[in-house]
């Protein structure tokens, strides 16, 4: 097929070009549908610094490995290589803001009141840190919170019970399922 006419050359330069803007855009979309899905498993990530065991990142993907839980008022994000919180032996997390002061998204700050905080727990009994009340400081962000999924990000500085070790968990985020307590 010979196009011998500009119009025509323009015209279908012109429906090419719209095609490939829609086919660009539902990709796009399609895209956007995954980050938002809520049957898709739980993310959980952070950067570590300071392991005693010497660890440099948590990285816990699946439910119920990654999720969230939101029970009376205080949302819980947890992350553990079992899917059960805080098991001798494994790497595991947990951030968390009371009803006292969780109001949507926004950050709350892990200011000393025990009204936020942070745990962070490896490998056995010994390695447990806090960054709650007392010890150690930090932040979580809610991106966005439905009754499916809860998305943000985080860092924190927790200190063993004893004040001695401190470890650093930053360029955290997480994206997970919010799992019904039944009670």
């Amino acid at each position: 097929m010979s196009i011998k006419n500009p119009k025509h050359l323009m015209l279908l330069a012109a429906v090419a070009l719209l095609t490939l803007a829609a086919c660009k855009k539902e990709e796009i979309k399609k895209d956007e549908d995954k980050i938002v899905n809520e049957e898709e498993p739980g993310i959980f990530r952070a950067v570590i610094t300071g392991s005693p065991t010497g660890k440099d990142s948590i990285s816990i993907t699946g439910t119920p490995h990654a999720r969230a839980h939101y029970k009376q008022g205080t949302l819980s994000i947890v992350a553990s290589a079992s899917g059960l919180e805080f098991r001798q032996g494994e790497q595991s997390a947990r951030l968390f803001i009371s009803p006292a002061v969780y109001n949507g998204p926004g950050t709350y700050v892990f200011d000393g009141s025990g009204e936020s905080g942070g745990f962070y727990a490896e490998d056995d009994k010994t390695h447990t840190f806090d960054a709650y009340k007392t010890y150690g400081s930090g932040s979580v962000t809610i991106i966005s919170k439905t009754d499916k999924r809860v998305t943000g990000s985080f860092e924190f500085t927790a200190e063993n019970s004893s004040k001695t070790t401190s470890i650093t968990l930053s360029s955290g985020t997480f994206d997970v399922p919010v799992i019904e307590d039944k009670d």
